[in-house]
């Protein structure tokens, strides 16, 4: 491990500085919005290193002398999943259905990689049964979330958005099933149920949650 790089600075010389003088032929980097940003840094820093000695390298996603310095994005996530595939050799993702989205947004097939995650695959249920063993409405139009619940996973935007999709869609239902990271995160759980029975909403939300 060689910490080169910030991500509150212009990341992109730094990371080049650091691979020069590893000289690695493969060059295989794990994107994440939170660490490399959704501005122009990252399809500058692959336009750069595609580009021989790391000279020149345009980068196609909008980049002015002014963008470059604020680090600001420009355009949309498509615009962004373009500006990566443009100048990476391979984009990689974890399901078909990543592979779909880029399709769609125009990045060629050649270029995506499907590598699923390690988790073995799932017995599949029949819906209806287990609808019924979870005490869902049968015919209902389902929102799902899963997964570890704390207040940095947005609960609480989803529950004021459910709100508003149920007074047009008077059949939705929400499912909120996941585990706190740990047993002082309960509380934040009954807040949540909190919310949606002050909203009026509570017949709609349920909570499979373990504290």
């Amino acid at each position: 491990m060689r910490p080169c790089f910030s991500r509150k600075e212009d990341y992109v010389e730094g990371i080049l500085a650091e691979h020069g003088n590893c000289r690695r032929i493969v060059v295989f980097i794990q994107y994440s919005n939170d660490l490399f940003g959704e501005d122009n840094r990252f399809p500058r820093l692959l336009a750069k290193l595609r580009a021989p000695e790391f000279a020149g390298g345009e980068c196609p996603f909008g980049v002015s002398g002014e963008l470059e310095n604020r680090h600001q994005a420009r355009g949309t996530v498509a615009d962004f999943d373009r500006a990566m595939a443009e100048h990476a050799s391979r984009l990689q993702v974890h399901t078909q259905r990543m592979r779909r989205d880029l399709l769609e947004r125009g990045i060629p097939d050649q270029r995506i990689v499907v590598i699923p995650h390690g988790s073995k695959s799932m017995e599949q249920h029949d819906s209806l049964r287990c609808r019924k063993e979870l005490g869902l409405p049968e015919n209902a139009k389902l929102v799902v979330f899963f997964g570890f619940i704390w207040p940095g996973k947005g609960l609480e935007f989803l529950l004021k958005v459910f709100k508003k999709v149920a007074r047009q869609v008077p059949d939705a239902f929400l499912l909120v099933a996941g585990h706190t990271r740990n047993n002082p995160w309960g509380f934040y759980v009954t807040y949540l149920r909190a919310r949606a029975l002050c909203w009026g909403s509570a017949a709609a939300v349920a909570f499979g949650a373990n504290t």
